[in-house]
């Protein structure tokens, strides 16, 4: 949860990306939503192990990646509403979720999981 560890997986992915052909536009979209749930779950985690867990899986369609962390679990931070008048944080699970085409969040025993995907061709879905 240090330095620029997310910064390093942002371009990791890029990489990978680019490589099974997604569009300048969705990888951007892609290293944006890997790096708002990175923050987040360092920032809101309260880690014990102060470590975040990254998994990226390929497949013919689509790029997965799932941000995991130990400590409390997002269930456990939503104790109350966030007003967008007078409040500007909170926005990065509806940002993520406007990034990815999907997006779904675990609670685990001991943390959360936040799995997002983003297809190769969105417009496949669609059809």
């Amino acid at each position: 949860m240090d330095g620029e560890n997310e910064l390093i997986a942002a371009h990791t992915l890029e990489e990978i990306a680019k490589r099974h052909n997604f569009s300048p536009k969705a990888i951007n979209q892609i290293k944006t939503a890997l790096l708002e749930a990175s923050i987040n779950a360092s920032e809101h985690s309260f880690s014990p192990d102060r470590r975040i867990h990254q998994k990226f899986s390929v497949e013919d369609d689509r790029i997965v990646i799932t941000i995991t962390n130990r400590g409390l679990r997002l269930a456990d931070r939503r104790t109350k509403q966030i007003e967008p008048e007078t409040e500007r944080r909170g926005w990065g699970l509806k940002l993520i979720e406007k990034l990815m085409d999907e997006v779904k969040v675990h609670q685990t025993d001991d943390g959360t999981s936040i799995s997002m995907t983003k297809y190769l061709n969105k417009e496949v879905l669609a059809s």
